[in-house]
């Protein structure tokens, strides 16, 4: 079977046919349009069924599709006594990034991607947080090098998956004591993505014994409670998985 894939045209590499969007993905962009205009804030009642068939001219049942739709990821909630509303941001359901990441076939390139703009933003909020606080910041130290610590005992005990653990619970720690919730949602829906990706990097290692090396020496930067010099520690982490996995940057 030949694979195809969408070009920027809207056509299939290898396809001459024309294919047209369907009238509830046209009637979903219309109704995102209008969500992301910024009229609407969580809690208002959005347009109605009628009000919208008659502002966008698409039938009843694409436009009672495209709801559901929206409503199944978290975005829109119907109230009997309301109506249908928009929801506040932190009911999306992590569906919606879970579906996004399978169905546009994400490989293991973008994926290391994804978690390191995500690690780098989580890290730098983690370390202007916890500078401003000693007794916060202690604690940022003492969980980190707990991690370390289960990472050296899953070494010794051969255990690829408790290690996998500890490196992905070690991470979490910046998005926890960064207090975005937006991003530890995010990053806790791509726990499936990131353990295995982690797990295949440990499988091109020779040395375990370098995994808690390489994390104490960012807890070492940290110490320095220089951020430039921490954040860069940080970064330099990325290439040397990039370089397990025998991914180019």
């Amino acid at each position: 079977m030949v694979d195809h894939f969408i070009n920027s045209s809207g056509q299939q590499e290898g396809d001459e046919r024309i294919y047209q969007k369907t009238v509830v993905v046209q009637a979903m962009e219309k109704i995102r349009i209008l969500l992301t205009s910024g009229k609407y804030r969580p809690g208002d009642k959005i347009p109605t069924e009628h009000e919208l068939i008659e502002r966008f001219g698409i039938g009843r049942s694409s436009i009672r599709e495209a709801l559901k739709i929206f409503q199944h990821l978290g975005i829109l909630k119907s109230q009997a006594s309301k109506g249908t509303i928009l929801c506040d941001k932190s009911r999306l359901s992590s569906e919606a990034i879970t579906w996004s990441i399978f169905l546009s076939s994400q490989d293991l390139k973008e994926i290391v991607h994804l978690r390191q703009v995500l690690e780098e933003a989580a890290f730098h909020y983690a370390l202007n947080s916890c500078l401003q606080d000693a007794e916060k910041f202690q604690t940022l130290i003492n969980r980190l090098e707990a991690e370390v610590g289960n990472m050296r005992t899953a070494v010794k005990e051969s255990s690829i998956e408790k290690l996998t653990q500890a490196d992905y619970a070690f991470h979490a720690i910046f998005f926890q004591e960064g207090e975005n919730r937006l991003f530890q949602d995010i990053y806790r829906t791509l726990y499936a993505f990131t353990m295995e990706e982690i797990k295949k990097s440990y499988e091109a290692i020779e040395d375990l014994d370098e995994v808690p090396l390489d994390h104490q020496e960012m807890i070492d930067a940290v110490k320095t409670e220089d951020i430039e010099t921490a954040i860069a520690r940080h970064h330099a982490h990325f290439p040397r998985i990039m370089g397990l996995l025998k991914i180019n940057p």
